[in-house]
C-alpha cells in the first residue's frame, strides 16, 4: 500500500497502549492516538465501564473535530496493563 492510515499510542509509565486502524483517511486514527488515552486517564481506575465511557467521550470529541463531510473512521484496540507484585492484569 502507498498510504497507511494506522496510528498507535504507547505509554509505559501508565501501562496504556492502543492501535488504531484508520479508514477513508488517517484523521480519525491519528486523533484517537492523540486523545483516547487522555479520556481513559480522566475516567480514573480502568474498568470495563470506565473504558466504555472513555471511548464514547473520545468519539463525541472526534465527531466535533472532523470537518463536515469527512467520512474518516477508525477501529481501535486498547490495552491497559497493571502490575501488583507478581500479579499482572490486562484489560483489553
Amino acid at each position: 500500500r502507498n498510504d497507511f492510515e494506522d496510528a498507535h499510542f504507547l505509554d509505559v509509565a501508565t501501562g496504556v497502549c492502543g492501535v488504531f486502524d484508520g479508514h477513508l483517511g488517517d484523521e480519525a486514527a491519528a486523533f484517537c492516538a492523540e486523545r483516547l488515552h487522555l479520556h481513559v486517564a480522566c475516567q480514573g481506575e480502568p474498568t470495563p465501564e470506565s473504558l466504555a465511557a472513555a471511548f464514547l467521550a473520545c468519539d463525541r470529541e472526534l465527531e466535533a473535530a472532523l470537518p463536515a463531510g469527512c467520512e474518516a473512521g477508525s477501529t481501535a484496540t486498547l490495552a491497559v496493563v497493571r502490575q501488583s507484585g507478581e500479579d499482572i492484569r490486562v484489560l483489553v
